[in-house]
């Protein structure tokens, strides 16, 4: 359990008790003592670094924000005078997992000199990377190249089935004329808004529950329908004829 904190507890007792709450997967607990911390030292480098690496967790899925975790990871660079090596590698995979940001475009140069990074002089604004993809290596630079190639062969992401555009069946005896769409294949914790994707139709869900059981599985909304299912668009190059 997490101690109780005082009112001049040190930074360092801040950020060991919110990495206890995190081993034990108190989430909520971390993130208050993270924030309590930062009203109490707010310009603690480690203590802003812990924060930015919290919200660069990519599980559980709620609390990966990386426009917070660029937020924290500038502060950090700031605080440091640019010096400080963790922190700049921390802003460089923020600023990754925000696909670039106009604001840190600056900061990100002189984090990337720090690292001795090949594109110091003129950072390459890339896609969003991937959670798994942001430390600035070669080989996740080779990997995230390779998935974003990926892409415009594949109609959709991850973890999305393709429904191709058709006039379909519905349960109750009608039809409906459906653009072709991409679904979630399983339940996700937050928002579809939150992973760039839109709540299925009723029509959608339909069709996912019905003639596309057998393709993209039983999900928990078909049983509930109260669970949330999560849709989106095809990539545009997706299905594109030459």
């Amino acid at each position: 359990m997490v101690l109780m904190l005082g009112g001049c507890t040190r930074a360092e007792t801040y950020r060991a008790d919110a990495e206890s709450a995190v081993v034990s997967g108190e989430f909520d607990e971390a993130e208050r003592v993270l924030r309590e911390g930062l009203e109490r030292h707010p310009e603690d480098i480690e203590l802003l670094i812990a924060a930015g690496e919290f919200y660069l967790r990519p599980f559980p899925e709620e609390r990966y924000k990386p426009r917070l975790a660029l937020h924290y990871a500038m502060r950090a660079d700031r605080d440091a005078d640019n010096n400080d090596p963790r922190a700049a590698g921390l802003l460089v995979r923020a600023w990754r997992a925000n696909g670039g940001s106009e604001m840190g475009d600056r900061l990100v140069q002189e984090g990337l000199h720090q690292l001795g990074h090949p594109d110091q002089r003129a950072p390459k604004r890339l896609q969003i990377a991937d959670p798994d993809l942001l430390a600035p290596t070669s080989a996740n630079l080779r990997e995230q190249k390779r998935r974003e190639g990926l892409a415009d062969q594949e109609p959709c992401g991850s973890g999305l089935s393709f429904v191709d555009g058709a006039m379909w069946p519905l349960p109750d005896g009608t039809q409906a004329d459906l653009a072709p769409f991409c679904a979630e294949r399983s339940a996700r914790t937050g928002t579809c808004a939150a992973r760039g994707l839109r709540a299925c139709t009723p029509d959608e869900g339909a069709v996912l529950c019905g003639p596309m059981l057998s393709v993209v599985g039983r999900h928990p909304a078909c049983v509930d329908p109260t669970v949330g299912r999560c849709c989106a668009a095809p990539l545009v190059s997706a299905r594109a004829t030459p």
